[in-house]
Formats: structure tokens, sequence, C-alpha cells
């Protein structure tokens, strides 16, 4: 009995102390149970909303294939147009070799024209005195323009008179005709008259 009392006391403390490690586990076990049930309780949540970004992803999805068959389409725009490109470049690089060619030939027409301007500049200091004499003679000749419009004037004023007397001239001219006829045929009037009747 003594052996059996000796062998059951070491394992009453021994489950004593179990208990006494159990205890704290257990503790930890509920507060990982509750932790558990917290975490639970967030998931709901997360999930409806992962539901939510679900239903919302589809037609951006849907949006993205619309948009990665509309690159596909630009892409295979795009291929024609970098040939077309190619081609206009290539057309291009005679036009640019033309273009340098008429900026060198401008080039030598503007160093051909400096010298000539250099010629210009003391013609024109020579042009101007001769300009500016020919505006001092406008500025005579408009007063003698005035004075010539002026004997127009008169003459125009005179011819007016003339032409009337000229019509009378004329008139007179034609009855002075009219009268040296008359006069004329006098003579042959007076012939056949008796010697006695004419004049002595």
């Amino acid at each position: 009995m003594r052996s059996i009392c000796n062998e059951i006391i070491p394992l009453g403390n021994e489950t004593r102390s179990l208990q006494n490690e159990i205890l704290p586990i257990q503790n930890e076990m509920r507060s990982l149970q509750n932790e558990i049930l917290s975490l639970r309780n967030d998931i709901i949540p997360l999930r409806n909303e992962t539901r939510s970004l679900q239903n919302e992803i589809l037609p951006i999805q849907n949006e993205m294939r619309s948009l990665q068959n509309e690159i596909l389409s630009l892409q295979n725009d795009i291929i024609p147009l970098r040939n077309e490109t190619r081609s206009l470049q290539n057309e291009i690089l005679p036009i640019q070799n033309e273009m340098r060619s008429l900026q060198n030939e401008i080039l030598s027409l503007r160093n051909e024209i400096i010298p000539l301007w250099n010629e210009i500049i003391p013609l024109w200091n020579e042009i101007l005195p001769l300009w500016n004499e020919i505006l001092s003679l406008r500025n005579e000749i408009i007063p003698l323009w005035n004075e010539i419009l002026s004997l127009r004037n008169e003459i125009i004023s005179l011819w007016n008179e003339i032409i009337p007397l000229s019509n009378e001239i004329l008139s007179l001219r034609k009855e002075m005709r009219s009268l040296r006829n008359d006069t004329r045929s006098i003579p042959n009037e007076i012939l056949p008259l008796p010697k006695d009747i004419l004049p002595l």
C-alpha cells in the first residue's frame, strides 16, 4: 500500500502541475477562439465586398477585352501607316536634298546681292536729292497747271463766244456767194436791152 501511495502522490503532483499548465493553454485557446470568431465576423463583409468587386471586375474585364480588340485593330491599322510613312520618308529624302540645294543657291544669291546693295546704296544717295528736286519742281508745276486750267477755261469761254460768231460768218459767206451769183447773172440780163436803155 505504501508503495502504491508513494507512486500515487507524485502522480497527483504531476497532475496538478499539468492542470496548472493546461489552464493558461485553455485561456489561450479561448482567446484564439474569440479571435477566430472576430476574424470570421470580419471575413463576412470582406466576402461581400469581394463579391461586389467581382461584379465590378466583370464589366471592367469586358471593357479590357474590348480595348484589347481595339488595340489589336489599331495595330493592324498601324502596319499600312508605317509602310506609308516609310514610303513618304523615301519621297522626303530627295525633297530634302532639293531643299539643301535651293538653300545653297539662295546663299550664293545673297552673296551676290550684298555687293549689288553696296552699289545700289550710293546710287540711292544720288537719287534722293534728285527726287527732292523733282518734288520741288512739282510744287512749282502745280501753280502753272492751275494757270493752264484757268486759261483752258478762258479758252472754252472764248470758243463759246466764237462758235455763234463763226456760224454767223458762215451764214454771211453763204449770203455773199448768193449775191455774187446774182451779180454775175446781171450782165447777162442787161445784154438783151436796147442800147438807148443802157446807162451812159
